[in-house]
């Protein structure tokens, strides 16, 4: 006879956790990490925790730039022309002559934000920085030039549509911040510790005119870049970065200006991979890993600490020559940042997202994000992530359907650890039944793989609420037994399916892939009951 005869339940509810790619699969469970994920790809976390498959990308433009380049940098711009506040989109693209476009915040057609006579064409764009100061977007890239360029403006948007040098006579910069009514840069290949900053309220008052000027980062001390990225202005601070080193600027005036290290272990690679929450935290991508400002400062190079702790060894695949590409964005509706990471290690690749509620790593994939930034979308008034691709065309997160572009479908995959229902490893279950609590409508299949420890086939069940005896009101209804049918208005509802076998634990892979088909999975349940003394153990 069995050694206990009667059924139990595991229950995985509430189920927050987001991914771990460092962990075995074997041991996660046993380490108190069976809510983690090994994966989850093309979701959402949901207010109420659901695990919801993401909304689609759609183009915001009607066509691809003229002769389809890869976008490399974009902005949201919004100037006050004739005292209405005024929203153009605009974007460098990384052709050999490299051109400026913009178009309405309605998308439509590009327009070529032509240079004037004055200005000299960047070449083979690889990187742009953004700043509006007085109403004109300020630009600065990252070209082909070996000497570096000096940024460029558009002049309050003007209606000649024509971008020219910025005034002032400004060194070469790379990138760009205000802070504290000035406009600061760095990236000066001539001077590459060099921090420079304009005069109060002039972007165009540089190299010691008024009240501008610079300050040397730390120089001579044997870093190899010099300054890579100049953090958002924060709480009153502005955070300078080298390849491995952090330093903050205090003060208000130049005569007060005070650089104090923050860190001499973590620095930052990509000046787009530094993300302000709002006034919380900024967070940023060092060749190490992602890391938080304020749990840096306060625990410094220590990698238990860093935000990316959880898919360390995932991140330590990358390409650490694509990570200087990277960009990121936060999204308020979802509580996370998005950054534009190479998988591949040829390109900007796919997307990794972090809800900072829930501390949860997930992913999207089947993309080509070759630029990324945050725009005030013009039909939703949400802030929404924006990336144009290799073709030249621009893109937009969260567009309502469950499909790609204009029909592509989206595979929503969630991948559990090895769950061993009563916590021993050694003690052999007889599985019986899993049950999850879905909400989906009546025509929608949730798959879920279902793979035994010391079993090398798998099973895979089919959830649906039209096939696994849902009631329908005032037909079948029974009061206390029977769920509401779910067409009309689909809700939290628990479905469970028999499944049998004998180990000492089981891994569950749910897949959602049907066009068109959203899919929120809440949490799970396993029915299981201890087999007889005469089973033997089994292992992996």
């Amino acid at each position: 006879m069995p050694k206990h005869a009667h059924i139990r339940k595991y229950v995985q509810l509430p189920w927050l956790k987001g991914m771990d790619t460092c962990t075995d699969e074997g041991i996660m469970h046993l380490l108190g990490k069976g809510d983690f994920l090994l994966q989850a790809d093309n979701i959402i976390y949901a207010l109420d925790g659901s695990k919801v498959k993401r909304e689609g990308f759609k183009y915001h433009d009607s066509a691809a730039i003229t002769n389809t380049p890869e976008i490399k940098g974009g902005f949201d711009y919004w100037a006050n022309l004739s005292n209405v506040k005024t929203q153009k989109i605009v974007v460098v693209d990384g052709q050999a002559t490299s051109k400026m476009w913009f178009q309405s915040n309605s998308g439509g057609a590009w327009t070529e934000l032509a240079k004037d006579g004055t200005a000299t064409a960047p070449t083979a764009v690889t990187a742009a920085s953004f700043e509006v100061f007085n109403d004109d977007l300020v630009i600065a890239v990252t070209d082909s030039n070996s000497s570096g360029r000096a940024p460029y403006k558009w002049n309050n948007q003007e209606v000649g549509n024509t971008y020219k040098p910025l005034g002032g006579s400004p060194p070469s910069l790379k990138y760009i911040r205000t802070h504290q009514g000035r406009l600061w840069g760095a990236g000066n290949p001539a001077m590459p510790d060099r921090l420079y900053f304009s005069g109060p309220g002039n972007h165009e008052e540089w190299n010691g005119a008024g009240d501008s000027g610079a300050i040397d980062i730390d120089p001579g001390d044997g870093d190899s870049s010099g300054i890579t990225a100049i953090f958002p202005s924060f709480k009153g601070r502005l955070i300078v970065a080298k390849a491995n080193k952090l330093y903050q600027v205090e003060g208000t005036t130049p005569d007060d200006y005070k650089i104090t290290p923050i860190s001499r272990g973590i620095g930052c690679v990509s000046h787009n991979s530094c993300v302000a929450v709002d006034l919380d935290d900024v967070y940023f991508l060092s060749e190490r890993g992602f890391h938080s400002l304020t749990v840096t400062e306060k625990y410094g190079d220590f990698m238990g600490a860093y935000l990316s702790a959880d898919i360390q060894e995932t991140f330590n695949e990358w390409d650490k020559g694509q990570l200087q590409y990277c960009q990121g964005v936060w999204i308020p509706n979802l509580n996370s940042i998005m950054w534009a990471v190479s998988e591949s290690g040829t390109r900007l690749d796919a997307f990794w997202l972090y809800d900072v509620r829930y501390k949860a790593w997930y992913r999207w994939n089947g993309v080509n994000p070759t630029a990324l930034f945050r725009v005030n979308d013009y039909a939703t008034t949400q802030k929404l992530a924006y990336f144009g691709n290799n073709v030249g065309r621009l893109s937009k997160i969260q567009n309502g359907l469950y499909h790609d572009y204009a029909s592509t479908a989206i595979t929503q995959t969630l991948k559990t650890p090895f769950l061993y229902p009563d916590k021993d490893p050694s003690a052999i279950k007889g599985l019986k039944k899993l049950g999850i609590w879905v909400k989906m409508d009546s025509s929608v299949i949730l798959d879920v793989e279902v793979r035994q420890a010391g079993n090398n086939t798998t099973q895979t069940l089919q959830f649906s609420l039209a096939s696994s005896g849902v009631a329908a009101l005032d037909v079948d209804f029974v009061l206390g037994t029977s769920v509401l049918d779910q067409a009309a208005a689909p809700r939290m509802t628990p479905i469970q399916l028999p499944f049998d076998g004998y180990s000492t634990s089981v891994q569950f892979t749910f897949t959602q892939d049907g066009a068109d088909e959203k899919c929120a999975i809440f949490g799970f349940w396993v029915e299981w009951e201890h087999a007889g003394d005469s089973q033997e153990t089994v292992g992996y």
